[in-house]
C-alpha cells in the first residue's frame, strides 16, 4: 500500500541519514542521492535478474511423466507426438504405457489420460473430449453377416477385453444400454485392446471400436462399423 511504501522509504532515509526525495510543484521527485542509490540498485537488481535467467537456462527441465493404454498410446496419441515435439523441443515427455489403471503409483505420473466421468477421488480432472462406441468388424466379417441387426449382436464372435478399469465398457454394458437381452456372452478374450483390434481386423470376430481409436481404421477401409 502507499503508507506501507512510505514507511519503508522514511525507514531507510532514517538509516541513511539523508532524505532521498525531496518535495517539488510536480509532487515528490528524488534527491540527488535518491538518484545515485536509484541508479545503483537499478543495476543490481537487473543484474541479478540476468544471473538467475542464466542459472535456471542451464539446468534440465523435469520431464513431464504422462500415463496412458497400448491402444490410446498406439492409436491416438503417438501420431500427435511428432508434432508435440517440434512445437516444444525443450519439454521432455516420459510415457509410462499400461493397460492397468492400477499397476503404478500415483507419485510415479503428472498427467494421466484415461477414460471415465471424470470424478476420480484425490484427482484433478479436465475432460479431453467426448468418445463414442460402436461395434466394427473387418470387411470379410461384415460381408459374411450382412443383413443382421444390433439385436443379433449376441450370436455373434464377440471379442472382449477383460479390462481392471470399471469405468472400460464391455459387451456386457453396450448390450444392456441398448436394451438387448442376452444370456452370458461365449468369445474370445483379451487383455489388450490393442491386440484385439488385431484379431477384428482379421476377422476373427466383432470388437468394440472407440471412435477416437479406429477411425483411422474405419477411414483405411481395414475396420467396418
Amino acid at each position: 500500500t502507499p503508507g506501507a511504501v512510505s514507511r519503508q522509504i522514511k525507514g531507510l532515509e532514517e538509516e541513511l541519514g539523508i532524505p532521498l526525495f525531496g518535495r517539488n510543484q510536480s509532487g515528490m521527485a528524488l534527491t540527488a542521492e535518491g538518484e545515485t542509490l536509484y541508479a545503483t540498485l537499478a543495476e543490481a537488481f537487473r543484474r541479478t535478474a540476468d544471473t538467475l535467467d542464466t542459472i535456471r537456462a542451464g539446468q534440465p527441465q523435469r520431464p513431464v511423466t504422462l500415463a496412458c493404454t497400448d491402444a490410446f498410446a498406439k492409436c491416438w496419441l503417438m501420431p500427435r507426438m511428432s508434432d508435440f515435439w517440434h512445437r516444444f523441443p525443450d519439454i521432455g515427455v516420459n510415457h509410462l504405457v499400461t493397460d492397468d489403471a492400477h499397476g503404478f503409483r500415483r507419485a510415479e505420473v503428472d498427467l494421466r489420460i484415461r477414460y471415465g466421468f471424470g470424478a476420480w477421488p484425490d484427482e484433478i480432472s479436465v475432460q479431453l473430449f467426448e468418445e463414442t462406441i460402436y461395434p466394427v468388424a473387418s470387411p470379410t466379417l461384415a460381408e459374411r453377416y450382412r443383413g443382421i441387426t444390433i439385436a443379433d449382436l449376441p450370436s455373434l464372435p464377440l471379442l472382449h477385453i477383460d479390462w481392471v478399469d470399471p469405468d472400460w465398457t464391455g459387451w456386457d454394458e453396450f448390450l444392456r444400454r441398448g436394451n438387448i437381452p442376452h444370456a452370458p456372452l461365449p468369445g474370445r478374450r483379451f487383455s489388450n485392446f490393442a491386440f484385439a483390434l488385431q484379431a477384428c481386423q482379421a476377422g476373427q470376430g466383432v470388437a468394440i471400436g472407440w471412435h477416437r481409436l479406429v477411425r483411422n481404421h474405419v477411414a483405411a477401409g481395414t475396420l467396418v462399423p
